[in-house]
This record gives structure tokens, sequence and C-alpha cells, in this order.
């Protein structure tokens, strides 16, 4: 389940756990209590009922009549200062209130009056701001993007498509070497073999079933001869994906259908190994090539 929490740039599908997006809103909350309290009605009340106003960093501050929601928000502040960056500028934190030496509170320490300077508080962002998406950046090491999942996640073509595309690349569809590697007994024969030529069956894998299979072949090299792309031998999918989208020549709808295609092919092959496997034991190709038409 941790992969799935991954970002969709990052090659996984990108879940957020409730409890993760419970924890960012209370994070909000706190922030808009401590430093947008001229933009928020909620966090001024917030704010001037349980936080010193000299002193906004007290967020220790006791009340009698404190609710179980403010109890939440108080926990969250330890959370906010590694992530804060004090900056001089329009603000609304007093200098005097910051403890800048390690010896205590600017205004305890320093007995010479020094003009008041306001301080700008700011996330550590690329905005400054605060953003409930940014606190999942902030809290994780990300990695680096995927060439694939740039394109792979359109929106023009179906989730299920696209979502079969994504187990082919993480070798998560249910072929018959996936089942055998978890320990079922079976006899792999790869059915879209077995439509051209009944007596060679190869062992059903994700590479070969999507790739090198005769009914795979056969749909790869018509739909490569429609849009003039010539098929390169590929060990893995992703290596296919990549080879397809160096040989890309057009332009406008064109280009769309060519970056699509891969995923309607896999698509097609899935549906009809599926179909001869459970529901009948025939079919032909010229019944796929017109799916893909």
């Amino acid at each position: 389940m941790k992969r799935l929490e991954i970002p969709l740039d990052e090659g996984e599908l990108g879940f957020r756990r409730l409890q993760d997006v419970i924890q960012a809103f209370r994070l909000k909350m706190a922030w808009s209590i401590l430093f947008e309290k001229n933009e928020s009605l909620w966090g001024t009340f917030m704010g001037a009922k349980y936080i010193s106003v000299l002193h906004p960093d007290d967020s220790n501050r006791q009340c009698c009549f404190t609710s179980p929601l403010w109890t939440r928000i108080q926990s969250q502040f330890s959370l906010l200062a590694p992530i804060v960056q004090q900056q001089l500028g329009e603000g609304t934190c007093l200098l005097w209130s910051k403890n800048w030496s390690g010896l205590g509170r600017l205004m305890d320490v320093v007995v010479t009056p020094i003009p008041e300077v306001l301080l700008e508080m700011q996330l550590l962002t690329q905005l400054g701001k605060f953003t409930v998406s940014s606190v999942r950046n902030i809290y994780r090491s990300p990695s680096l993007p995927m060439e694939w999942s740039s394109h792979l996640w359109s929106s023009v073509l179906l989730p299920k498509i696209l979502l079969l595309a994504w187990r082919i690349i993480r070798n998560a569809v249910p072929v018959d070497s996936a089942l055998q590697s978890w320990g079922i007994q079976l006899a792999s024969a790869c059915v879209c073999c077995g439509l051209q030529n009944p007596i060679q069956k190869s062992v059903e894998t994700i590479p070969h079933l999507f790739l090198h299979s005769c009914m795979a072949k056969a749909l790869w090299g018509y739909v490569g001869g429609i849009f003039h792309i010539h098929i390169l031998p590929a060990h893995s999918f992703s290596l296919r994906i990549e080879q397809w989208k160096s040989a890309f020549s057009a332009s406008g709808k064109i280009l769309v259908a060519q970056k699509l295609a891969p995923y309607l092919i896999c698509w097609v092959v899935w549906n009809a190994r599926n179909f001869v496997r459970f529901v009948s034991k025939s079919a032909s190709f010229p019944a796929l090539f017109a799916k893909i038409d």
C-alpha cells in the first residue's frame, strides 16, 4: 500500500490516506491562526481567544474554555516550526517575541530600545504559501519523475484502460506466470498464440502476452503501419513505450492518437485473451483490428 501513495508523476497511483488528509487540514488551521489573522476571520477569532496578542508563538497558553478542536490544533504548532522561515518584511509577527540568540525572547535580552520591525512568515515552499498539497511534499522525500507517466494518465482514455497499462508496467497483471509465482499450480499456455497456431503455445508472461504473442505482434504491426512507425524488439512494455514515443512525427489529433495507441492495443489484447479463455475458444484477427479502427 505504501507504493500506491506515491504521486502519479513518480510512477504510482497517487492515493492519499485519509489520515494524511486530516493531518494536512489541521496544519492548515494552525497556519491560519498564527499567520493569516488579517485574512481569515476564523483565524483572527481563534488567535484572539487562545493565543497571546503580544506573543503569537506562545501557543501553549491554556484557557478554561479550551475546546476539543483547539486541543487538536495546538499539537500542530510544533510540526509547523521546522517548515516555517522568518524574513524581514511587512508581516504580522513582532521581532521582540522571537528567540534569536538562544538566551530567550529579544525583548528580555536587549535593554536598549530598538524600533519595532515586523516579520513575514513563509512556508518553505516555492510560493511561500500554505497549501494542503504542499504538506505532502514537505514530509516526504520525492523521487525522480518517470518519463512515461507524463503521457500515461490522459483524460482522453477511460481510467480502466490506463490502469491496465500501469499494471503492465508494474508487472501487476494476473497472467499465468504471475499465478505460478504465487504458488498456484497450473499449466501455462498463451491462448493468444493458440488462435494462430494451436500446437505451439508459449508460457504466458506479461512481456509475451502484450508484446510477443501472435495476436500482439499482429496488432502492433498493424497499428505501427497506420502511423508509419517501425516496431523494434523490446523486452518490456515501458521500453516499447519509449521506442514508440521516440518515433513521433505527427502533430495535432494524429499525435494524440499515436500517444494513446499502445494503451489501446494492450486493452484489446487483454480483453481478447479473457474472452478466449473464459467465454469462447475462438476469435478472429479481423474482429480485433476492427476494434482498433
